[in-house]
C-alpha cells in the first residue's frame, strides 16, 4: 500500500513536521518503503514574498499524489497552510480522488467560522479523523460538528529505550553531580518557564544543588517575529532573581530518542504551560512515556493525560506552590518511584511501534472491501479559472509614503498623488492576501497614511500631493471606505498590534462630530462597523449604529414588491451593488428580515439592468419617470461596480445559501477576464494590475490603485465564495 504524509515543512510548523517524520518511520517498519512524505514550504522569493503555496499549488499537488499513492494522510493545523486559517489545502483534498485521512492538531473550544469550516470540509472528504485526546474528540464532536463515527484518538508516539548504558546527556552541560528540573518544548511565552526561574529561589534554600535545564530552541516562527527576545526575557529574569547560574538553556538539536533519555534522567519534569485549554502536549508525551516524575500546570490535556497518579499539579503562574511542589517530592524517594512506575506503565503503550501498528490497521479497515471516494460535485464557483495573487502592481505604487492613486498604462502618474480611499482600498487588500513578506511593509504604510490623514480638528483630508501637502477638502465617502477597510482588517489580521491600530483609527472616523448623510456613505459604514462586530467585537453602541444607517436608507426604497422602481433614488448612478450589500450585512448583525428583504429587492431590480444576454455589463444609467427608463451603451464599465456586485452576490449567499447567487457571483467577477460584451480582459496578466474601466470601443488605458483594488477584492471575494460552496456541499 502507498502512503503519502503532506504535512507542513519544519520552518513553517517544527512539532508537526517532526511528528509527520516519526509517523512515518512507524509505518515503514510495517510496510517498508511505500510511504513518502510530501512538505508543503512558505520560502520567500528575492522580493520578500511567500511562494509555492498559491491555490494552484495545492490543486497541481493533488494531482501528484493521485498518481503516486494509495492513500493519503494529511496534517492539518490551522497555520500550517496557506490562506485564512490554511483553507487553501481544500484545494487540494477537493481534488483527490483517493482515499484521504486527516490529522487535526488544532483543535479548540471557540473555533473560528472560517476554521469550523475548513475542518468540516476536511472532515467531508477524510475517511477518519484523527485527534489526540479524548478531550479533543469531545470538542470536534461539539463545536466542530464533526460525525463522531469519523473521530480517533491516536497519540504522539514515544521512541522505545532499550540501552540505558549511554553516555549521559547532560555530560555536555557541565552539571555533573547536580540534581535537575527540565523542562522541554519551544522558546516561547505559552510554555511558562518564568514560574519555574521564578520557583528557583526557594528551591535552593532547600535543595542547593539544583539547576532548572530548558531543553529546546526558538522555533523559526517565534524567532521571524520576534527573535530571541523571550531567551533574553528569561535570561534577564534569572539575574534578577540571583540564579543566573542555576538557568541552563540547552540548544541542543536532539531526538525523541535522545530527549527521553534526558528525561529518564533528570529529578523532575516540570510542565508550566500557561494556556489552560491547551488539548494536545508532544513534550509532556515524552515525559509520560520516559516514567518522569512529572509536575504540570493543569491544563486540559495535562488533567486528562495524568490522571490516576501520573504527576502532580501547581497553579498556573504560581512559583510558590511550585516551588513546595518540589520540595515535597524530594523528601520522599519512594513517592517518586511510585509516580515514575505509574506514568512508565501508562506510557509503555505509545510507543512509536505500537502506534504505527495501530494505525496501520486503521488504514486498512478503512480503505479495505469496496470503499470508492466519491468524486468531487460539479461547482459554480471555479478557482481554477483565476490568476494568482501578485502584488507587483501594487508595489510598483507604492512608492515608501503609501499608495500613488494612478497610472496611464505602466507609467505612474504622480500628478495624481495619494488618496485616503485608495489607500484604504489596498489595506482591505492585503488584509485578505498576505502572509507575510513584503506586502506587509505596503498594509503598515498604507495604514500610517490613513492615521496622517487625521487633521487636529479632527476632521479628514481626502488624500495628499506628491510634494506631500494634503489636498483641500475631505470625502465623505473616502472616510467611509476607509471604516469599511480597518473593519475588515480588524476582523481578519491575527496580529493584535495591528488590530489595535485598525480599530483605533476605525473607532476615530465613526466617531466624528459629523455624521455621513450620503447613502453610499452610510452604506460603507455599515459594512465597516458590521466587520468589527463579527470579528469579535461585541459592542450595543456599534449595532445601534448600524441599524441607524440601514433604517435611514430603508426608509428611501419601496417596501411594496410590485412597485416597478424598488432603489433609493430616482436616478440609478453609479455603486449600484454598494446598498444592498451593507443592508445584507445589516441583517446579518442585527437579525431584522427587512433589511434582508430591502437587500434582495434591490439586488433584483439592478441585476435585470446591468445583466444583458446573461453578461455583466455596469455601463447602464437609469432614472424614474412614468416607468423604468435605461440608457446603455454612453457609460463606461467601471472596474468598481463588478466588484460591489460580486461581494453583494457572496454575502446574500452566506446568508441564504441560495445557487442563484453563486451563478451571478462567478458572472460577474469573470467580466474581469474578458466575459464581457467586448471580450477583452481588464485585468493585466503581466504585471497583476487592472484597468479602470471599458469603454465602447476597449479598454481604459488608465490603471489605478483603486480599480487594481477593485480586482482583487473581487478575487478574493470570489475565492471565499468557492470555500463556501465546497462547505455547504
Amino acid at each position: 500500500m502507498r502512503i503519502v504524509i503532506v504535512s507542513p515543512s519544519k520552518e513553517v510548523n517544527e512539532a508537526i513536521a517532526n511528528h509527520t517524520y516519526l509517523m512515518a518511520d512507524a509505518l515503514r517498519m510495517q510496510v517498508g518503503n511505500e510511504i513518502k512524505v510530501i512538505e508543503i514550504h512558505k520560502y520567500k522569493c528575492d522580493d520578500g514574498r511567500n511562494e509555492a503555496t498559491t491555490f494552484e499549488h495545492f490543486t497541481s499537488l493533488a494531482r501528484t499524489v493521485n498518481e503516486s499513492a494509495d492513500v493519503c494522510l494529511l496534517q492539518y493545523h490551522s497555520n500550517a497552510y496557506y490562506g485564512y486559517d490554511s483553507r487553501y489545502i481544500l484545494g487540494f483534498v477537493n481534488k483527490l480522488n483517493i482515499p484521504l485521512l486527516t490529522f487535526c492538531h488544532s483543535v479548540i473550544n471557540d473555533p473560528s467560522h472560517n476554521e469550523r469550516s475548513v475542518v468540516l470540509s476536511l472532515a467531508s472528504r477524510s475517511l477518519k479523523v484523527f485527534v489526540k485526546s479524548q478531550l479533543s474528540i469531545d470538542f470536534m464532536e461539539h463545536f466542530y460538528k464533526v460525525n463522531p463515527d469519523q473521530l480517533i484518538r491516536l497519540e504522539y508516539g514515544v521512541p522505545a529505550i532499550f540501552d540505558d548504558e549511554k553516555l549521559s546527556k547532560f555530560n555536555d552541560l557541565n552539571i555533573k553531580g547536580k540534581k535537575v528540573l527540565l523542562s522541554t518544548g519551544y522558546l516561547k511565552p505559552e510554555n511558562g518557564y518564568e514560574t519555574v526561574i521564578n520557583a528557583l529561589p526557594a528551591i535552593l534554600n532547600h535543595y542547593p544543588d539544583f539547576v532548572y535545564v530548558i531543553q529546546g530552541v526558538t522555533s523559526h516562527v517565534e524567532k521571524e517575529i520576534h527573535g530571541e527576545e523571550y531567551r533574553k526575557s528569561l535570561q534577564m529574569q534569572a539575574k534578577s532573581r540571583g540564579v543566573f547560574d542555576k538557568v541552563i538553556f540547552d540548544d541542543r538539536s536532539l531526538s525523541d530518542e535522545e530527549l527521553v533519555r534526558m528525561i529518564k534522567e533528570a529529578e523532575i519534569y516540570v510542565n508550566a504551560d500557561i494556556n489552560e485549554q491547551k488539548l494536545s502536549n508532544d513534550a509532556l508525551s515524552l515525559a509520560v512515556g520516559a516514567g518522569s516524575v512529572i509536575l504540570s500546570t493543569p491544563t486540559w490535556f495535562a488533567k486528562s493525560f495524568l490522571e490516576d497518579d501520573r504527576g502532580q499539579f501547581f497553579a498556573f503562574k504560581s512559583s510558590s506552590e511550585l516551588a513546595q511542589l518540589v520540595v515535597n517530592t524530594m523528601r520522599s524517594k519512594s513517592e517518586r518511584s511510585t509516580y515514575k512506575e505509574m506514568t512508565a506503565l501508562f506510557g509503555s503503550q505509545f510507543s512509536w511501534e505500537n502506534v504505527g501498528t495501530r494505525l496501520l490497521k486503521i488504514i486498512e479497515t478503512s480503505v479495505s472491501g469496496e470503499t470508492t471516494v466519491d468524486p468531487p460535485k460539479k461547482r459554480v464557483i471555479l478557482p481554477e479559472l483565476l490568476p494568482e495573487w501578485t502584488p507587483n502592481h501594487l508595489l510598483k505604487m507604492y512608492d515608501g509614503t503609501a499608495l500613488l492613486s494612478s497610472c496611464f498604462n505602466d507609467i505612474v502618474d504622480y500628478n495624481k498623488g495619494y488618496s485616503l480611499r485608495e489607500n484604504a482600498m489596498g489595506v482591505q487588500v492585503l488584509a485578505m492576501a498576505t502572509e507575510g513578506g513584503v506586502e506587509d511593509e505596503i498594509l503598515k504604510g498604507s495604514l500610517s497614511f490613513i492615521k496622517y490623514m487625521e487633521n487636529e480638528d479632527g476632521s479628514w483630508s481626502k488624500g495628499m500631493e506628491f510634494n506631500r501637502a494634503k489636498k483641500e477638502g475631505f470625502c465623505k465617502f473616502g472616510e467611509a471606505r476607509a471604516v469599511w477597510s480597518l473593519g475588515s482588517l480588524f476582523k481578519r489580521s491575527k496580529s493584535a498590534e495591528i488590530r489595535d491600530v485598525a480599530y483605533s483609527l476605525f473607532n476615530k472616523l465613526i466617531n466624528q462630530k459629523d455624521e455621513p448623510k450620503e447613502v453610499l456613505s452610510k452604506a460603507a459604514m455599515i459594512i465597516g462597523i458590521s466587520h468589527v462586530l463579527e470579528g469579535g467585537f461585541p459592542d450595543e453602541e456599534l449595532i445601534e449604529k448600524v441599524k441607524r444607517y440601514a433604517n435611514s436608507i430603508l426608509k428611501l426604497i419601496p417596501d411594496e414588491i410590485g412597485i416597478k422602481w424598488q432603489w433609493y433614488e430616482e436616478r440609478l448612478s453609479n455603486k449600484y451593488g454598494l446598498v444592498p450589500l451593507a443592508l445584507a450585512y445589516a441583517h446579518n448583525v442585527t437579525g431584522d428580515n427587512r433589511y434582508l428583504s430591502a437587500s434582495r429587492r434591490t439586488c433584483r431590480f439592478i441585476e435585470r439592468l446591468l445583466f444583458i444576454d446573461g453578461v455583466f455589463n455596469p455601463a447602464i444609467q437609469g432614472y424614474k419617470k412614468e416607468d423604468v427608463k435605461i440608457v446603455r451603451g454612453n457609460n463606461e464599465q467601471s472596474s468598481d461596480e463588478a466588484f460591489m456586485m460580486v461581494a453583494c452576490y457572496a454575502k446574500l449567499y452566506r446568508i441564504t445559501r441560495e445557487p442563484l447567487y453563486l451563478s451571478q457571483l462567478s458572472k460577474t467577477h469573470l467580466w474581469y477576464l474578458g466575459e464581457n460584451n467586448l471580450r477583452k480582459s481588464v485585468y493585466d496578466q503581466k504585471e497583476g494590475g487592472c484597468y479602470q474601466a471599458l469603454g465602447q470601443r476597449g479598454v481604459n488605458p488608465h490603471k489605478g490603485t483603486d480599480s487594481t483594488c477593485s480586482y482583487w477584492l473581487s478575487h478574493f471575494t470570489f475565492m471565499d465564495a468557492f470555500f463556501r460552496e465546497l462547505e455547504d456541499k
